[in-house]
């Protein structure tokens, strides 16, 4: 990653508290005021009961699209499941949004519709999670908006 993504989006590394080990993400409600940190593990888990993502206590993903602030006002947005997706289109000038995971909720679906998109490309990940997940979101998404989902391939991991 790059010295300037990595400047965009305010990346660092927290040596104490609860992300203490942990790569630090700032997470912008939509008008730009910071809501959270994610703090994401560098490598695997470093326990089995560790998760390789944790957020603040009483943070609610559900109300937030990553990234949402800087291209609310693009005409066609990139839909992703995690981070790195969103900075991996960012390097290529691409206007992205993560759900933080696979699911959509109302209020995500809300601040999508107060965009100007009109245009969405679903690239959730090629694993089952994500085509299950492209599979329940296709619909709901393309009552509002027109929707493409480019054929990826299959996980070979």
């Amino acid at each position: 990653m790059s010295e300037g993504t990595i400047s965009k989006f305010g990346l660092g590394y927290c040596d104490r508290g609860i992300m203490k080990g942990r790569i630090c993400i700032p997470i912008h409600a939509a008008n730009g005021i910071l809501v959270a940190y994610a703090g994401r593990w560098p490598g695997s888990a470093p326990t089995p009961d560790e998760p390789r993502y944790k957020f603040p206590r009483g943070f609610k993903k559900r109300l937030v699209l990553f990234n949402l602030h800087r291209v609310r006002e693009a005409e066609h947005l990139v839909i992703v499941e995690g981070y790195w997706s969103v900075f991996r289109l960012h390097s290529l000038g691409v206007p992205a949004v993560s759900l933080m995971g696979t699911s959509l909720s109302g209020s995500q679906a809300d601040l999508l519709n107060r965009t100007r998109a009109r245009l969405l490309t679903l690239l959730l990940d090629a694993d089952a999670a994500g085509y299950k997940a492209t599979e329940e979101l296709l619909p709901r998404l393309s009552q509002q908006f027109f929707v493409r989902v480019p054929q990826l391939p299959g996980n070979e991991a």
